[in-house]
C-alpha cells in the first residue's frame, strides 16, 4: 500500500512540475500563456476553475485570495515543444486601509501596489512542457506603502479591493516568445 501511494505521489509531482526534456532543436510555434484561479462557491470552497487568455479580465474576491484551498490565482507558460521561461510582474490601483475594524484608517485616494518580477526557468538546453507561477501570496494583502492622513504618524496602508494588471511573458528553445497582460478586478 505505502508502494502505490508513493508511486501516486510522484506521479501528482510529475504532473504539477511540468515534464523537463531535452529541447527540441527548432520550434516554429510561439508559446500561449492563460491564467487561472478558482471561483469561490456558494458555501465559501472552491468551485469552479476559471480560465483567463492573454487580454482578458476576471473578477476574485478580495478575501478569497490568499491561504490554502482559496482562489489559487496562477499563470501559465506553456507549449507543445516546450517552454524555458516564464516572468510575471503584477501592478494596480486600488482603495487601501490601515488598521481594523473601528480602528481603520481609510486613504482618501486609490493608492498604487506592486509586486516584483517573479521568473521561472528551466535548465540551460531543456524545456518543460509548461512553467507555472503562483500569484495568491504576492497579491494577498498587498502593502500601499506609508502615508500619513490627519494622524500623528505615517501608517502602512493595505490594499482591500482595486484592480491589477499582470504582465506575463514566456519564451520556447528557439526565440519564440509571447508576452500577455491580465486584468484582475479584486472585489
Amino acid at each position: 500500500m505505502h508502494k502505490v501511494t508513493l508511486l501516486l505521489a510522484l506521479c501528482a509531482l510529475f504532473v504539477l512540475t511540468g515534464c523537463q526534456k531535452k529541447a527540441p532543436t527548432s520550434d516554429s510555434t510561439p508559446p500561449k500563456l492563460h491564467l487561472s484561479h478558482w471561483e469561490k462557491n456558494q458555501s465559501g470552497g472552491q468551485g469552479a476553475q476559471k480560465t483567463i487568455y492573454p487580454g482578458g479580465q476576471t473578477e476574485v474576491q478580495h478575501d478569497w485570495i490568499g491561504g490554502s484551498n482559496k482562489a489559487d490565482i496562477t499563470v501559465f507558460g506553456d507549449d507543445t515543444e516546450g517552454v524555458t521561461k516564464l516572468e510575471v510582474s503584477g501592478s494596480g490601483m486600488g482603495h487601501c486601509q490601515a488598521g481594523e475594524g473601528s480602528n481603520a484608517f481609510f486613504a482618501p485616494d486609490p493608492l498604487p501596489v506592486s509586486f516584483p518580477k517573479q521568473t521561472e526557468t528551466v535548465k540551460q538546453g531543456y524545456v518543460k512542457d509548461f512553467l507555472a507561477i503562483h500569484l495568491d501570496a504576492l497579491m494577498a494583502n498587498p502593502s500601499c506603502g506609508f502615508h500619513q492622513y490627519g494622524t500623528d504618524k505615517p501608517l502602512e496602508y493595505f490594499m482591500t479591493t482595486g484592480t491589477w494588471t499582470i504582465s506575463a511573458h514566456a519564451e520556447n528553445c528557439c526565440g519564440g516568445k509571447t508576452d500577455g497582460t491580465f486584468t484582475i478586478a479584486v472585489k
